[in-house]
């Protein structure tokens, strides 16, 4: 399936996808970061997360990629955590913001930050390898 990197006329303008993202996506390199689910394998998801940024932080430059969505646990409700591409200074790669709905901030600099899409991806695979030792019976929904 061809993953879904939106309409280039809904984008902030000159935005770009970092390199490192699109090697993943586009090449569809199997990566295991759940809790994580990167939103580029579901349109439907990565135009809701989209429109749900553009109403929440209309001054924002975010493009949402990745999703956490838990049935039960740290994230009680189905509240979701999203990661964001920063096109701030659209000059570089996009840093990474996270926004956890649950635990809702008036602004998202106030949010974990990554500098670059591979420290957030490392991250990410740290946090799945500790999920899955620490909590084996956390159920996630993936049907995303």
């Amino acid at each position: 399936m061809k993953p879904y990197l939106f309409e280039h006329h809904i984008l902030p303008s000159e935005f770009n996808f970092p390199s490192d993202y699109l090697d993943v996506v586009l090449n569809n390199k199997i990566i295991d970061i759940k809790p994580w689910n990167l939103l580029s394998n579901n349109m439907f998801r990565s135009i809701y997360n989209y429109s749900f940024m553009l109403l929440t932080f209309p001054k924002a430059t975010l493009v949402p990629f990745a999703l956490i969505r838990y049935q039960a646990g740290p994230y009680n409700n189905e509240w979701s955590v999203v990661a964001y591409f920063d096109n701030e200074n659209a000059k570089n790669d996009p840093i990474i913001r996270v926004h956890d709905s649950a635990k809702p901030k008036s602004t998202l600099w106030n949010n974990p930050t990554y500098s670059s899409f591979s420290e957030w991806l490392k991250t990410a695979k740290q946090q799945a390898s500790t999920m899955i030792q620490d909590k084996p019976q956390v159920k996630i929904i993936s049907d995303l």
